[in-house]
C-alpha cells in the first residue's frame, strides 16, 4: 500500500510539473501575443497617416499649400515612429546601469531647470522641497534621469489646462510602505538592511487614478492618454527595480497622483581612519 501511494505521488508531481511548465509557456505566448498586437496598434495607425499624406504629396491637382502640409504630417509621423520603436527597445532590453555616487537633487535641478522653460508658458509650474542636504545613492545617473522625465510628463499629461507638480525629497530609516488608499506597484523585497531611504515624491494635481486601474498602471501597453504608447511608468517600474528600489504610488481621482520613489542610500561606515561604502 505504501509502495502504490509513493508511486501515486511520484505521477502526480510530475503531472503537476508537466502542468506548470504548460502554464508557464501559455503565459509567455499571452505575453507575445500582446506584445505583438500592441506593436501593431501603435505602429498602423502612424503608416496609415503616412500613406494618406503620400497621396496627398503625391497628386499633382491638390494645391501646393495642402501637398506641403502632408510632407510634414509624414515627417511627424515618422518621428513618433521612431519614438515608439525606441521605447519598445528600451522596454524590451534596458540597458545595464553604470553605477556611481549620485546626487538626486543635483540631478533633479538640472532636469527642471531645461523641463521649466518649456512648460512654463502653458501654465505649468514646479515646486521644489528640497532638503540643504541629502544622502548619496548608488545609481546610473542617465537611468535616474530617464526615471523623473517620464513621470514628469505622465503628470503634465494628467493636466492638460496647467497646474502645479510638487517635488518633496526626504531620507528615512527603514520606512514603512503600507497603509490604506495606497497601492504597492513593485515587487516587495523586505528591507533586510538597516539603513537610510533616499524617499522622491513627485505630485500632480491632474485627474487622478481610479482604484481599479492603479493595479494596472505599470503594465506593458496601459495607457490613460489617447496619444501614450503605454510603456513610459513600464519602462520607469524596470529602471527602479534595477536600482534595488520601490515605488508606491496614491491617488485621488479628481484631484491629482503622487509617485513615491525609495531608493536605498550608500552606507559608509568608518572604522579608524579607513571609510568603507557599501551600496
Amino acid at each position: 500500500a505504501f509502495n502504490k501511494m509513493a508511486l501515486s505521488l511520484r505521477k502526480s508531481l510530475i503531472e503537476v510539473k508537466s502542468t506548470y511548465m504548460e502554464l508557464q509557456e501559455k503565459q509567455k505566448l499571452a505575453a507575445v501575443g500582446k506584445m505583438t498586437a500592441g506593436i501593431a496598434h501603435e505602429i498602423k495607425n502612424p503608416l496609415g497617416i503616412i500613406l494618406g499624406s503620400t497621396q496627398v504629396v503625391l497628386d499633382q491637382k491638390r494645391p501646393w499649400e495642402m501637398r506641403e502640409k502632408a510632407a510634414s504630417f509624414i515627417m511627424d509621423e515618422v518621428v513618433r515612429l521612431d519614438t515608439t520603436l525606441q521605447s519598445f527597445l528600451d522596454f524590451a532590453k534596458p540597458a545595464t546601469p553604470v553605477f556611481s555616487e549620485v546626487d538626486v537633487v543635483q540631478h533633479l535641478e538640472e532636469i527642471l531647470s531645461a523641463t521649466e522653460e518649456r512648460y512654463l508658458d502653458d501654465g505649468y509650474r514646479i515646486l521644489r522641497k528640497f532638503p540643504e542636504e541629502v544622502p548619496l545613492i548608488e545609481a546610473d545617473p542617465a537611468q535616474i534621469r530617464q526615471i523623473f522625465l517620464n513621470i514628469f510628463l505622465n503628470g503634465f499629461k494628467a493636466m492638460p489646462n496647467g497646474g502645479t507638480i510638487t517635488i518633496t525629497v526626504r531620507s528615512e530609516k527603514d520606512p514603512e510602505i503600507s497603509g490604506a488608499n495606497k497601492r504597492f506597484i513593485s515587487i516587495r523585497n523586505p528591507f533586510t538592511v538597516a539603513r537610510d531611504w533616499l524617499i522622491i515624491s513627485i505630485t500632480d494635481q491632474g485627474h487622478g487614478i481610479k482604484r481599479e486601474q492603479l493595479e494596472n498602471i505599470m503594465d506593458p501597453f496601459v495607457s490613460f492618454h489617447d496619444d501614450g504608447v503605454g510603456l513610459g511608468l513600464s519602462i520607469v517600474s524596470q529602471l527602479v527595480k534595477l536600482h534595488r528600489g520601490h515605488i508606491q504610488v496614491d491617488s485621488i481621482p479628481e484631484k491629482g497622483t503622487t509617485f513615491h520613489l525609495y531608493f536605498p542610500c550608500i552606507i559608509k561606515e568608518h572604522v579608524g581612519d579607513v571609510q568603507s561604502t557599501d551600496s
